[in-house]
């Protein structure tokens, strides 16, 4: 008996000791005894049963949104920021068009021609740059909106002008379909559709150098550009 015990006790210790040496040496695991296949598809492995059932339950149930509790106040002013999905989209605005032919063009974006303060600095511009109204009918073109190119093209090409003022770059942008820019055309001098033969200038609107006087400068440099132009 003493015998065996001592053997045992021998093996014992020779498995600890065996042990501290593989964990020493960076070994934490073993190879079980029965051999996995890796690449065959299985839900579970053999022999190996899911740790928690609950996780897996949660995890084929969707996981429900925790919606806030909001004041009165908060409620109404969250359901002012969200549009409505009734409101239908603004259709494509018309083009306007008021005067004759056949001398000079200004076109614009709003719902008529330039007026007020405007319209003073406007006058005082053309005048400045050798234009006088009383050479030729003056005509308007414009839209409210996003107007289309082709649209403005076809109103130009109906009064023939001699010469073309476009203020501003948002109506500029609907004519070519792009965003370009005064500056942008002023380097590139895009043809403008329905203007064939006439002489093309675009500079700032008026009611925007009231507001930014700064931009005055560039805006009489557009004019001259325009007035030398072939």
């Amino acid at each position: 008996m003493r015998g065996e015990a001592t053997l045992a006790s021998i093996s014992s210790l020779q498995n600890a000791a065996l042990l501290l040496d593989l964990h020493a040496a960076g070994v934490h695991a073993e190879l079980g005894e029965v051999p996995f296949d890796w690449l065959a598809v299985r839900s579970t492995a053999p022999g190996i049963q899911p740790a928690r059932k609950v996780e897996a339950a949660q995890v084929e149930q969707p996981a429900r949104a925790v919606v806030p509790v909001l004041p009165r106040a908060e409620k109404q002013l969250a359901a002012a920021r969200v549009p409505s999905a009734r409101v239908a989209p603004v259709a494509d605005a018309k083009v306007w068009v008021e005067g004759q032919g056949g001398g000079l063009v200004l076109v614009v974006h709003g719902p008529g021609i330039v007026t007020g303060r405007a319209r003073e600095l406007l006058g005082r511009m053309l005048k400045a740059a050798g234009v006088d109204e009383a050479e030729g009918a003056t005509a308007w073109v414009g839209c409210a909106g996003a107007c289309k190119g082709e649209d403005l093209a076809a109103a130009l090409k109906a009064l023939a002008p001699q010469r073309v003022l476009v203020l501003g770059q948002t109506i500029l942008g609907h004519w070519l379909g792009k965003s370009l820019g005064v500056e942008g055309w002023q380097a590139a001098k895009t043809q403008l559709a329905g203007c064939e033969g006439a002489r093309v200038g675009v500079t700032y609107p008026p009611d925007l150098l009231l507001a930014q006087p700064l931009f005055k400068r560039l805006a009489w440099q557009h004019l001259q550009a325009w007035m030398e132009a072939a």
